[in-house]
């Protein structure tokens, strides 16, 4: 919803920017006031430009992929580019107008084509700049620690060691290096998560050590996954899980008598990652719902909390038992 009134802001910043952008170039050379040449840059800024929509739009694949990640970069630069612009062309107006007979050297030369082509330059290496160490930045981690205070029970532990994950990188995508690291931050964090599901009742599985596709990986590295994973939740809990549920339910043939675990599967997908609405996950629930259903969701989005909840009361009304998986597989 949020996106719909945005939506005028984007498209006046974005016009804003390619005539200021074209204004540039045409003082920078002769070329660029060919006709042709600016409806050529004109088209390739609205692809960048709807790279957004074209994203969201388009089916899952490697072209909405690609779209994803240039409309997440193409929003950090914009970001800086709005910025850095705004302040250059807000200090030449008050310049030109409230400070118009503030006399200063070179005041006539700021005003000229020579001014407009200096000034278009200095901005367009603070962008550059600060786009690339915006790049190359996202892939650092960093942690900090706070204690606080919370009024809540967690079964008989009186603290717990919660990790909270922001990514400030405006517009960046995080690659699979990085989400690497930022589970390796995580667990060196020794989070306590993991023990409070143990003490409340839940059942702690395995969905290997970097969510990684396990058919793809040699038989070595697929056991390393797992058994790394085991071994944290076994320091985490004291008890070495048994069940494990395989990212994007790839399986290696015979792997579970590898590693003695069984993989878990699901009955029903929600699509919660993909269409986030909470509505939607229900329907989806109550569609396919029957006895000894296990149904697939993700907890990293509001909506499949929200939706998790309500099916939760929903199906026990109706006169459905939620139970882990360990006795829905072996009653």
């Amino acid at each position: 919803m949020a996106a719909i009134y945005l939506a005028p802001f984007y498209l006046l910043v974005c016009v804003y920017i390619l005539l200021r952008s074209l204004h540039w170039f045409q003082v920078l050379h002769t070329v660029f006031q060919n006709v042709w040449v600016c409806r050529g840059i004109g088209l390739v800024y609205l692809f960048v430009m709807f790279s957004i929509l074209i994203a969201f739009m388009a089916p899952a694949s490697g072209f909405r992929r690609f779209m994803k990640l240039l409309s997440n970069y193409w929003l950090g630069v914009l970001m800086y580019t709005l910025m850095t612009l705004g302040i250059a062309d807000g200090l030449r107006l008050l310049l030109k107008y409230p400070l118009r007979n503030f006399a200063f050297p070179g005041r006539e030369l700021l005003f000229s084509n020579m001014g407009t082509a200096v000034v278009g330059a200095v901005c367009a290496v603070i962008i550059s700049t600060v786009s690339i160490y915006g790049v190359l930045s996202a892939g650092n981690i960093h942690t900090t620690k706070y204690n606080i205070s919370v009024d809540k029970k967690a079964g008989n532990m009186k603290e717990l060691n919660v990790v909270l994950i922001a990514d400030l990188h405006l517009g960046y995508n995080i690659g699979c290096k990085q989400m690497e690291q930022m589970t390796e931050k995580i667990n060196e964090q020794n989070p306590d998560l993991v023990r409070r599901m143990q003490e409340e009742g839940h059942l702690v599985g395995n969905h290997t050590y970097h969510h990684v596709q396990l058919d793809k990986l040699s038989d070595a590295k697929a056991r390393e996954e797992i058994l790394k994973t085991n071994n944290l939740i076994y320091e985490t809990t004291g008890i070495y899980p048994q069940y494990m549920r395989p990212p994007f339910g790839a399986w290696k043939k015979n792997l579970e008598l590898r590693v003695e675990m069984m993989p878990v599967f699901w009955t029903i997908d929600t699509l919660d990652w993909k269409v986030q609405n909470t509505e939607q996950i229900i329907k989806t629930v109550e569609e396919k719902i029957k006895d000894g259903s296990i149904i697939l969701m993700h907890d990293e989005y509001k909506t499949t909390v929200e939706a998790a909840l309500k099916v939760a009361d929903s199906l026990k009304e109706k006169g459905y038992e939620l139970v882990t998986v360990d006795e829905l597989i072996m009653p």
